[in-house]
């Protein structure tokens, strides 16, 4: 985006600050300019346009001399160039139709004109220089003129010669599937019927909003032209670009969001130039404007919240309105408020921070006093949702798991699978109708469906790492969902383990799951039937291994979920036995440990702990079938350091009791 120094002076009243303090306010106002380029001629900002994709109106001259004139106090002046010549007159009693056909939302406003012209004369020095400075190639007196007016106000215009139209009949319309267009630069395009074109008498003439067609192209012989200008939804013009791979200086402006008011004031300024007439009437014209828009309603800042917003306490209610009145705002004092109405250039400005904005920057950032905004110290409410969920991702990792991330869609063979548990056995089925998931706009058609379980999506994780790991477990919490016919669909969280193994029999592998499984639960206060939940066989296709996986919903383990008790610590140092045994070797040693740790906390004054510290089998112990365990017990006490005396009575107690239940040789 490229900004004359010499024009902004035309544009503003007394402007004689160096075009270096000028480019850093404005770098530091709106946006960066990059680069300044000195001729004799002229000076030219270079600005990065991409930080105004939201400011059609900075796409011309007139927008930025009102940026300057806010920023510098000055004031803004509408001048005309004085070195022009008029080529012709307003034709009278021209037929002149234009209609807008069922697009009115795609194009708000066609406003033309027919000019006839006595001349065509060439265009003055300083207006090829303007243009050349500013990256536009002077073409013919008429064509400079029309993006004279472009670089000023922001608004594309075109020339028709009248005698090469097929008609004076002119509308705006959706291509036909097909259709055929070639435009200025000859290239030839099929349109399709997304794209919005110009027409005359039922044929394209132009692609609207980007560029004209070759047909009523003006040349040196031409002495009658159709002066168009008009105002175009810049969705549809950039869609349309896009998809034709044109681009041109007017598609750059339609794409932003002209305001249709715009599009009068160029034409009425073409017209001018052109017919050297400064009194342009209504009836010189055809504006087709099916839905006048309004100017947005007013909004309404208070002085004292400006002055807090922007830390300014000094700040007066007149330097407010003086800096949005220069930016084209109008204004109205109301109380101790003052109404603002954004001008209809300013399609970006709809709430009162954008007011704020406005201000701030014209006042420039600088001079506003930094500070910290004041915030709520107290504690907040507890997430006891959030909270669970970070404590079973907390103990899956401590067990040696994975975490893994997965999009909440699936193709077509995981849409609609559910699982289930019935007598305690996990279990994967199709039970939902996938067409009932099923995505509008895809991504991709592997991401068709909304998943409806996360077991499908770790299985794909379990089938790649199984490329390169012999063993993992992996584990993820999210979202699935769950249709309804009439209602919004419900959204649980599930959590979904697996275990899989390359070098493990089926059966180690299965154990190895529940092991973990098991393991996990307990550390979250779980101890009901689901620890010991059958997993389900998970389906790896070819992959070598087996994979065992669990699937439960996360609200149902936090509604099982008993919260782990702290006791109190013991005063004095624990007192520690060894517990030495023989078992028959057929024996579990789990059952034991339990049964001693449950006679151990049979006085509630005194705190027992047994830890297997050693088992071994001597041939002799071979031949007898048994095999020889040491349990390690400590036992402690809140208060008081234990004796042997009251420790004695214990033990002796837990050696009678293995002797009777589990055949036990005390060593």
């Amino acid at each position: 985006m490229l900004i004359s120094y010499s024009w902004l002076q035309l544009l503003t009243k007394k402007l004689d600050e160096n075009p270096y303090e000028i480019a850093e306010k404005l770098s530091r106002s709106i946006a960066e300019i990059e680069n300044i380029t000195v001729t004799d001629l002229d000076t030219v900002f270079e600005v990065e346009n991409k930080a105004l994709s939201h400011r059609a109106d900075l796409f011309g001259h007139v927008g930025w001399a009102h940026e300057i004139a806010a920023i510098t106090g000055k004031s803004v002046t509408q001048n005309l160039p004085k070195d022009v010549s008029p080529c012709g007159t307003i034709a009278k009693n021209s037929p002149l139709t234009i209609s807008i056909d069922d697009s009115d939302e795609k194009a708000t406003r066609y406003v033309g004109a027919v000019v006839d012209l006595t001349n065509q004369p060439q265009s003055p020095a300083w207006l090829v220089d303007l243009l050349t400075a500013l990256g536009q190639r002077s073409v013919s007196y008429i064509v400079d003129i029309t993006n004279y007016v472009m670089l000023k106000h922001a608004q594309p215009m075109h020339a028709f010669d009248v005698a090469k139209l097929p008609s004076l009949n002119i509308s705006v319309r959706f291509a036909q599937e097909g259709e055929r267009l070639t435009l200025l630069d000859n290239t030839e395009l099929t349109l399709t019927t997304s794209d919005l074109v110009i027409d005359s008498g039922g044929v394209a003439i132009a692609l609207a909003g980007i560029k004209g067609g070759n047909l009523a192209q003006i040349d040196q012989s031409t002495n009658q032209i159709l002066l168009e200008s008009a105002t175009f939804d810049q969705y549809t013009i950039r869609a349309t670009s896009r998809r034709h791979a044109v681009r041109s200086e007017a598609s750059l402006r339609f794409e932003k969001g002209l305001s249709p008011t715009v599009a009068l004031t160029a034409l009425r300024e073409a017209l001018t130039i052109l017919t050297g007439d400064k009194d342009i009437s209504d009836s010189s014209y055809v504006d087709c404007y099916p839905n006048p828009i309004e100017l947005s309603e007013p909004i309404a800042i208070s002085i004292d919240s400006v002055r807090h917003y922007l830390n300014k306490s000094d700040l007066r209610a007149s330097d407010i309105v003086s800096k949005l009145e220069l930016l084209g705002f109008i204004t109205k004092n109301e109380n101790n408020d003052i109404l603002v109405t954004p001008p209809h250039e300013r399609n970006d400005i709809h709430i009162v921070e954008d007011v704020y904005e406005e201000i701030g920057r014209v006042l420039d950032y600088n001079t506003i006093t930094p500070t910290l905004p004041q915030r709520d110290a107290s504690i907040p409410n507890r997430n006891d949702q959030w909270e669970f969920g970070y404590a079973v991702r907390d103990v899956f990792a401590r067990t040696g798991n994975y975490e893994t991330l997965s999009y909440s869609f699936v193709d077509k063979n995981a849409a609609g699978q559910v699982s289930s548990i019935s007598e305690g056995v996990s279990s994967l089925e199709p039970i939902i109708d996938p067409s009932l998931v099923a995505i509008k706009n895809p991504a991709a058609p592997e991401m068709a469906y909304m998943r409806t379980s996360l077991l499908p999506s770790i299985t794909s994780h379990v089938i790649e790492n199984a490329k390169r790991f012999d063993e993992f477990g992996l584990f993820e919490i999210g979202k699935v969902t769950v249709p309804h016919d009439e209602t919004l669909p419900d959204e649980p969280r599930l959590l979904a383990f697996t275990y899989y193994s390359k070098k493990e029999s089926e059966v180690d592998t299965l154990s190895a799951g529940k092991g973990i499984w098991k393991t996990s639960l307990t550390y979250l206060g779980i101890t009901n039937e689901l620890v010991n939940l059958v997993p389900l066989k998970l389906e790896i296709g070819e992959t070598k291994g087996f994979c065992f996986g669990y699937e439960i919903d996360l609200d149902v383990l936090q509604s099982l979920s008993i919260p782990r008790m702290f006791s109190q610590i013991p005063v004095s140092m624990p007192t520690i036995n060894d517990l030495s045994f023989t078992l028959p070797a057929d024996q579990i040693i789990g059952p034991v440990i339990s049964h001693i740790i449950e006679l151990g906390s049979s006085n509630p004054d005194i705190t027992m702990n047994c830890v297997l510290t050693d088992q071994f089998q001597s041939p002799t112990m071979k031949k007898e079938n048994r095999m020889s365990y040491t349990v390690r017990l400590t036992f402690s006490h809140l208060k008081q350091s234990l004796s042997d005396t009251k420790i004695t009575p214990l033990r002796t107690s837990i050696e009678k009791s293995l002797a009777t239940q589990f055949n036990a040789i005390i060593r």
